[in-house]
């Protein structure tokens, strides 16, 4: 994980929010990353974490929840312009989820 954050970080900087996503919670037999593991990256670059499962649909709409609030953050913390910001509203947990993101 490291490597690919370090990647990130060389080619985009340092500024940019990254939610770290452990996905197929639903299978804790099969776990390669350990929570202790993904909660070590988290802390040594400061990223968010969270662990969904697209089979049951733990943690999908936080997921995308979280990263909009951060884009959000950033956003209006970097806004020299003056043009107001629309906080985004939290998704719809009553409609389906028909969607997936990697």
């Amino acid at each position: 994980m490291s490597n690919w954050i370090d990647e990130i970080y060389s080619n985009v900087g340092t500024h940019i929010p990254i939610l770290l996503v452990g996905n197929k919670s639903d299978l804790e037999h099969k776990r390669v990353i350990t929570q202790d593991s993904a909660q070590t990256v988290t802390q040594k670059y400061g990223l968010s974490f969270i662990e969904t499962s697209a089979m049951i649909g733990t943690n999908i709409n936080e997921g995308v929840d979280a990263i909009v609030d951060k884009i959000y953050i950033l956003n209006k913390l970097n806004n020299t312009n003056g043009k107001k910001i629309a906080k985004p509203r939290p998704l719809n947990k009553t409609k389906p989820k028909l969607f997936c993101f990697m």
